[in-house]
């Protein structure tokens, strides 16, 4: 959309916790096995917490600037992997009407580093000399701009075990954890060739291409995934090759598939699903937040079912207005979104996780108990995670399989995309992929992107601990249940996220006696 269509926005975006409708829903699912008569408090509403909104300013002509929003106080403990939340020599910009980027960037005594994309924005690169903070006063001052903001930093929420394993699907631990019925664990699974998951990642192995700086090579276990409209909006080409190594483990997590190869011996969580790999994050596993909005819009023009974003900004960045119009345009479009809450140990979720629009997944591990799973110690759990899944853990072997308890995938060695193997990682990165293989799974059962949420959310055990006021939403994947519900058609899978509350755990009392 071009900045001069572009429509204008509120000043104020109300970021509501996701899924309280969820809470309600399970109250009275919960209140009918029990018995419990509802009909007496049938009438009764349940409100939005205030204290429990996210905002942002948008820097719109005649409203409040992003040039005065403040990122919020720092959190317990800064994130370990970004010094910065912003890129300190970059804003992104959408020119106002009859302005242009080049316009801007003279104006500024900078460069253009990426033109407006589908979003209407672009990236200026400051001079020397000059912060953000007066660069985004100058262009507001001097009616420039329709739209304008920092450049976030974002980076892939998973750490990895090296040496890679030469090993095979009886390390793969995370299947049986997330409850994959038996049928799906070895026997012929349903052709899930038609459901496209986006993969916002660092690139995915899914090709053989050479250029100046490397050779790629296919990752054999994905050969079963069609590859759908790949983009790379890091160096802007078509080739979303992974030079890293997390965006390819994601991807094997999500969409394995046994298909007899040499190193085609693991089983994702929905085997065969297509992929639409796109490349927002570099060899350095660190990316923008203009990327990722054009990666959003990328997924949306070319149908995805399922985005997949297993990265995280710093604790203390601010969503732009323009990200939040790309995940609004997103959920227009029926598409799930799923993203890590973040490995930094923190009592809040980091964005895009956070967004009420996105399913915000925490990290479980197992403990001596092989039947059961704990919150790892690493993952942020907030009011704004969703649900938690296996992310894993590479300092123990608590399930006594023989490995530490990470989380066994296909990739490429670190920095050397001509080297396949297969290697451990451990995070809320590898908890999103698995959520994100869960929903194929429940979209194959017919049900809307809707219901499938739902249906994700009310099949949840609560084995992590209590549900939503420990931080770990609806609890820990089900995928048996949440696939039940679906067949037996329950009535609480009916509600269509319609109604959303920011719930905060000394509030939850009163969602819960609120039915609905």
């Amino acid at each position: 959309m071009s900045p001069q269509s572009r429509p204008m926005r509120s000043a104020v975006f109300f970021g509501l916790t996701a899924s309280a409708v969820i809470l309600a829903a399970m109250s009275v699912r919960d209140a009918r096995q029990s018995g419990t008569d509802l009909t007496k408090r049938s009438d009764r509403s349940v409100a939005a917490a205030s204290q429990g909104t996210q905002r942002h300013l948008a820097a719109r002509t005649g409203q409040e600037a992003d040039t005065l929003r403040e990122p919020p106080a720092a959190h317990r403990q800064g994130s370990p992997h970004l010094a910065s939340p912003y890129y300190t020599d970059q804003i992104i910009v959408a020119p106002a009407r009859g302005q242009s980027l080049a316009g801007v960037a003279r104006h500024l005594g900078g460069t253009i580093e990426r033109t407006p994309g589908r979003s209407g924005y672009g990236v200026v690169r400051l001079p020397a000399g000059t912060s953000v903070a007066d660069a985004l006063g100058q262009v507001q001052a001097a009616g420039l701009i329709d739209g304008a903001a920092p450049n976030g930093r974002m980076v892939g929420a998973g750490k990895p075990k090296t040496p890679p394993l030469k090993g095979p699907q009886r390390f793969q631990w995370h299947r049986k954890a997330a409850r994959m019925r038996a049928k799906q664990q070895g026997a012929p699974v349903a052709d899930l060739s038609e459901w496209v998951v986006a993969v916002l990642d660092t690139g995915v192995a899914y090709e053989q291409y050479a250029d100046d700086d490397h050779t790629y090579v296919p990752a054999g276990s994905l050969s079963g995934s069609a590859i759908v409209a790949p983009y790379d909006f890091v160096n802007d080409d078509a080739h979303a090759n992974d030079d890293h190594q997390h965006g390819t483990h994601i991807a094997s997590v999500i969409a394995s598939s046994d298909d007899g190869a040499v190193l085609g011996q693991l089983e994702g969580m929905a085997p065969g699903a297509s992929l639409m790999p796109i490349k927002v994050l570099d060899e350095n596993n660190v990316g923008s937040e203009f990327a990722l909005m054009e990666a959003i819009y990328h997924a949306v023009d070319n149908e995805a079912d399922v985005i997949n974003m297993s990265l995280s900004f710093h604790p203390d960045y601010v969503p732009s207005v323009a990200l939040n119009e790309a995940l609004e345009a997103a959920s227009r479009a029926g598409i799930l979104m799923v993203a890590a809450s973040g490995n930094d140990g923190l009592g809040a979720a980091t964005w895009p996780a956070a967004s009420p629009l996105v399913v915000g997944v925490g990290s479980a591990s197992p403990t001596n108990d092989k039947n059961e799973l704990v919150a790892a110690h690493y993952s942020n759990l907030a009011p704004s995670v969703d649900i938690v899944a296996p992310g894993g853990s590479l300092d123990a072997d608590l399930n006594e399989d023989g490995q530490i308890d990470g989380i066994l995938g296909q990739t490429i060695r670190l920095n050397h995309p001509e080297e396949m193997g297969y290697w451990f990682y451990a995070g809320t990165s590898q908890a999103a992929a698995v959520v994100s293989g869960a929903l194929v799974q429940l979209l194959e059962t017919g049900a809307t992107p809707s219901v499938a949420r739902n249906a994700l959310l009310l099949g949840a055990a609560d084995d992590v601990g209590d549900r939503w006021s420990s931080g770990t939403g609806a609890g820990s994947l089900n995928l048996d249940e949440s696939l039940k519900l679906i067949e037996d058609e329950d009535e609480a899978l009916v509600y269509e996220g319609r109604l959303h509350v920011a719930v905060m755990p000394d509030q939850l009392h009163h969602v819960l006696e609120a039915g609905i």
